[in-house]
């Protein structure tokens, strides 16, 4: 039996490998976050393992690692997930210096797979997979649209003295698109500005056609989760994308280890109980 521990990172992983008592097997590796890293990784653990069985533990990197994990369960191996703080101990309790480096973390994820056989395995849902997809574009429009609109209301207060409304809605961009038209400004002024405002309401039709998107997946995947206040269709779908399968967590004190919440008191309601009711709606949704 071989354990891989991975500490993973953007651009880079580094793997080590150690067998059923812990030692290690052969040098670390570290393998670029790219197309290849699969082949590469699996090769590397052949030469190592031979046809020993193998087990990926992944340190949990909020997003690092996903693809990592998705490439290496797809090729038929077994990957678990081994949270942060587990990790640090396993580094504090093997590392003979205490000094902190990416093989050092990776050796810890190791030990404490194989001192944690109940760890949370990875799994793949389709529907989660193509909800993250749209979760991560919807993100990254509403930063370009924020980015546009800070920019046009800065050049609006130098040119006109305007304030604007609300530009992420219809409302406030028409108010904009009249002011333009009505004031006294140089033609390439005007063009640059009307850009602009065309712009921002290209990216917020974008937004609006992903919300319908988004909106479509989570109704039928969480409606017991949507039902609680507060969660919106969008909220819901983060929380999906975030947290993946529920059912991977036996409680809701494991769920809380994972996201790192606290049982602390928010407007009268026990963070402790709120994540509790957010476990249970979203294993009964299945």
């Amino acid at each position: 039996m071989v354990t891989v521990g991975i500490d993973p990172h953007k651009h880079v992983h580094v793997a080590v490998a150690v067998n059923a008592q812990g030692r290690r097997l052969g040098k670390p590796l570290t393998v670029k976050n790219d197309a290849f890293m699969i082949t590469v990784l699996l090769t590397w653990v052949r030469s190592i393992a031979g046809d020993n069985p193998v087990t990926w533990a992944i340190e949990d990197g909020r997003g690092f690692a996903r693809r990592l994990a998705d490439g290496l369960l797809l090729a038929g191996q077994e990957v678990v997930w081994v949270p942060a703080r587990l990790t640090a101990a396993h580094r504090k309790l093997h590392a003979t210096t205490g000094t902190k480096s990416d093989p050092v973390d990776a050796a810890a994820a190791a030990h404490a797979a194989l001192a944690t056989p109940g760890l949370d395995r990875h799994r793949i849902d389709e529907r989660v997979r193509e909800l993250r997809v749209l979760v991560d574009y919807r993100a990254d429009l509403i930063k370009r649209r924020t980015m546009m609109i800070n920019q046009l209301k800065a050049q609006l207060h130098v040119w006109l003295d305007h304030t604007p409304g609300d530009l992420a809605r219809p409302k406030g961009l028409d108010a904009v698109t009249a002011l333009l038209d009505a004031a006294s400004l140089g033609a390439h002024v005007r063009q640059a500005l009307t850009e602009m405002s065309m712009e921002i309401a290209e990216l917020n039709r974008r937004v609006r056609q992903l919300d319908d998107a988004i909106r479509e997946l989570v109704t039928p995947l969480a409606p017991t989760l949507l039902e609680i206040t507060g969660i919106s269709h969008i909220s819901a779908a983060i929380l999906i994308a975030e947290i993946g399968d529920i059912t991977r967590f036996s409680s809701s004190a494991k769920l809380a280890r994972y996201t790192g919440c606290a049982p602390i008191p928010v407007y009268g309601l026990p963070l402790v109980v709120w994540r509790h009711r957010l476990w249970e709606c979203q294993r009964s949704c299945g």
